[in-house]
């Protein structure tokens, strides 16, 4: 800030909306976002396991379709497949749990 003026100013201009402040947002959380709209799209490294992308999966897989360790991992370390080979890993995952 620096002088009583420049504080006096600054308060003017919040009150104004001259000098309005915004919420930073997470680059890493927004850019990893991704929710893909067909299956023959590609998983993007660093992928966010967010409700939009569970619900997604629930189209594809049901309604009892939830992330659970071992796919979100298998989803981590397999970036550059399809979501179908997603889908189809998930099956996999779910048949060797019974």
């Amino acid at each position: 800030m620096g002088s009583t003026a420049d504080f006096v100013q600054f308060i003017v201009d919040q009150c104004s909306g001259a000098g309005e402040i915004t919420a930073k947002k997470n680059p890493m959380l927004e850019s990893n976002k991704h929710v893909p709209s067909f299956l023959d799209e590609v998983i993007p490294p660093n992928l966010v396991c967010s409700q939009e992308l569970r619900a997604f999966f629930q189209q594809h897989l049901g309604s009892d379709f939830h992330f659970k360790v071992e796919f979100q991992k298998w989803l981590k370390e397999n970036a550059g497949k399809t979501y179908g080979d997603a889908v189809e890993a998930y099956k996999a995952l779910q048949g060797n749990r019974k």
